[in-house]
């Protein structure tokens, strides 16, 4: 199956997902099906997608998802001050700041040719 064309109402997709986000769930689940110990060592960079983000929030949404330990329900979000689209952006900003120590390691073993004992 050609996954670079992948219609808007493919079953990975009933969330009204974006198409570049439908079609990277689905080369994901693809390649997890073919290669069953295949790790995925760089999905960081997906997560932290403003469309994967949205994605995330309309699942969540859906499943009627209780507030969490801080007691912020959807409600909450929705009617604050920029709204769903301030909120995901603040997260998104949040991710990023975030410093994952496997990748310090890996770019300081790549830049002085050491393996990695991780």
């Amino acid at each position: 199956m050609e996954t670079n064309t992948i219609p808007p109402e493919t079953p990975l997709n009933h969330w009204g997902l974006s198409i570049g986000l439908t079609n990277l769930r689905t080369k994901l689940f693809c390649k997890a099906k073919a290669e069953p110990k295949f790790r995925f060592y760089s999905l960081f960079g997906h997560v932290t997608r403003k469309d994967t983000l949205l994605g995330a929030w309309t699942r969540v949404k859906s499943n009627q998802g209780s507030p969490g330990i801080d007691g912020i329900s959807f409600k909450d979000i929705e009617n604050q001050e920029g709204g769903v689209d301030n909120f995901l952006e603040n997260l998104l900003r949040d991710l990023i700041k975030i410093k994952l120590p496997t990748t310090e390691a890996l770019i300081y073993n790549s830049i002085h040719h050491e393996t990695c004992a991780t």
